[in-house]
Formats: structure tokens, sequence, C-alpha cells
């Protein structure tokens, strides 16, 4: 998968205030793959999908990843990139 950063199919690339994102990268099926929020210190959270378009991962920076279990489309447990259970 090849990011993009270009505008692609009506994907927003920044959002002002209150949201503060000041950069949207997307991977080939308009899912986002990273948004970044400006301001003092900026904040980065990352995303991974299923084949299926479903998040199954995220990463805030320097927090550890988390991981969802899914039932189908529903989420059934959140865990630790070391495989703890969060919730």
């Amino acid at each position: 998968m090849e990011p993009r950063k270009a505008i692609h199919a009506g994907n927003i690339m920044k959002a002002q205030a209150p949201y503060g994102l000041t950069t949207l990268t997307y991977d080939e099926r308009n899912l986002p793959l990273a948004m970044t929020t400006g301001g003092v210190t900026s904040t980065t959270t990352n995303y991974r999908y299923s084949d299926g378009g479903q998040r199954y991962w995220k990463k805030t920076d320097g927090n550890a990843g988390e991981y969802y279990a899914l039932d189908g489309a529903v989420k059934v447990g959140v865990f630790s990139d070391a495989g703890a259970l969060k919730h």
C-alpha cells in the first residue's frame, strides 16, 4: 500500500479548529492511515485495517499500540502490543 497525500475522492487533508488536523494520509481504499494534530506539540495517530476495511490497530506517538479483537463488525476486546487485555 502506497500512502497518498493528495486530495482523492473527497478526503479532507486538513481541518482547522476545533479539530486541528494538520495532516491526513490515506491508503488506496481511502481509509486514514495517519492523522496529525498541530498546535504547540503535534500528535500523530497511525491506523491499520483488515482486508475488509475494519480497523484492527491504532497507535498514537510514543504510546503502546492497541489491537482490536473483532467478532464480525463488533469490537469485543482491546489488547496492547504486548498482548495484555486493556478492556
